[in-house]
């Protein structure tokens, strides 16, 4: 998507009173109007080192990228970090979900399923700790699967794997 219609979209949504999620992928250069518009910036660990210039090889080092992301946008942060899990951080308070083990097949829509699972978690009022369990739940049924859309998985997949565990 064209960053100009990135930056139309936030705009827009921001001056109507929603919420702005802002995926970042792939990383490119984001106007202030982006930055300005964001309440909550997703990014993967290579996506992260693109926008703060640190190498993530460990939750410190996602700790101290959300932070200097964190100044940057001033919204929250979560950076997602494969099969090690996601970090959140919103300026004073962090979360780590670590990442369900599963067998993972393919991680093609593995991020578009979190960003999704964000979504919905915000629109039914999740708790950072529910929304990051949902998300990764979410995250960790896609590469389990084949293809980005084929390997989506539907509320009651999500809801039954995080009961069970499978």
């Amino acid at each position: 998507i064209p960053i100009e219609i990135v930056e139309l979209a936030a705009v827009k949504a921001k001056k109507h009173g929603e919420i702005v999620i802002l995926n970042a992928a792939p990383a490119v250069p984001l106007t202030d109007r982006i930055r300005d518009n964001v309440d909550y910036l997703v990014v993967n660990e290579t996506e992260a080192q693109f926008y703060t210039e640190i190498s993530i090889n460990s939750i410190e080092d996602a700790h101290k990228a959300a932070e200097v992301l964190w100044e940057e946008f001033h919204s929250k942060i979560i950076i997602t970090l494969g099969e090690s899990g996601s970090l959140y951080y919103d300026g004073s308070d962090y979360y780590f979900e670590p990442a369900k083990k599963v067998k993972a097949i393919e991680t093609t829509g593995a991020g578009d399923s979190f960003v999704g699972a964000l979504s919905y978690s915000l629109i039914n009022n999740f708790s950072v700790r529910e929304t990051l369990q949902f998300c990764t739940a979410a995250s960790a049924l896609t590469v389990q699967g084949i293809g980005a859309q084929e390997s989506m998985p539907r509320l009651k997949e999500i809801k039954a794997f995080m009961q069970n565990g499978d």
